[in-house]
């Protein structure tokens, strides 16, 4: 009887040693997050860092409006989708998501130039063509959800 308790703890711990840990989860970082639109086209750009899987890519994204962004659009290594959760119809606020291809790893970023104190800030310019410019001031850090 001994020899059998013995052997099921022994068979247990070993299991729980052979139970992966789970992977360190490190802030994925968003720079150089830029977008312009005119009536007839958008564009939004940024560069991706994500420790978690040792990659920097980035992202040069544009459609034609007043239509939506295309819906299949990926990052420039192809390892991400890049989606507008809710489309966009002004480029001054809108929420952008990033899920990793061959994993749960999804990141979401909401911006809007109108909130106070926002680093998101727009400026319209008028020429031949009215065009606006917006950009984010700094750095965008935030950790991934997995799904």
């Amino acid at each position: 009887m001994k020899t059998t308790a013995i052997c099921s703890l022994l068979l247990a711990a070993s299991t729980a040693l052979a139970v992966p840990a789970k992977r360190a989860e490190e802030a994925v970082t968003i720079s150089g997050l830029w977008a312009s639109e005119t009536s007839e086209t958008a564009d939004v750009q940024f560069i991706l860092v994500d420790p978690n899987y040792n990659d920097t890519t980035g992202a040069n994204l544009s459609w034609e409006r007043p239509g939506p962004p295309v819906t299949d659009s990926r990052t420039e290594d192809g390892n991400y989708w890049v989606d507008f959760p809710g489309g966009v119809t002004n480029i001054s606020a809108f929420t952008l998501a990033i899920t990793r291809t061959d994993g749960p790893e999804v990141i979401e970023v909401t911006v809007n130039a109108n909130a106070t104190g926002s680093p998101w800030s727009c400026i319209t310019v008028t020429g031949t063509v009215v065009t606006t410019e917006c950009h984010y001031s700094g750095n965008i850090t935030v950790f991934p959800i997995y799904s």
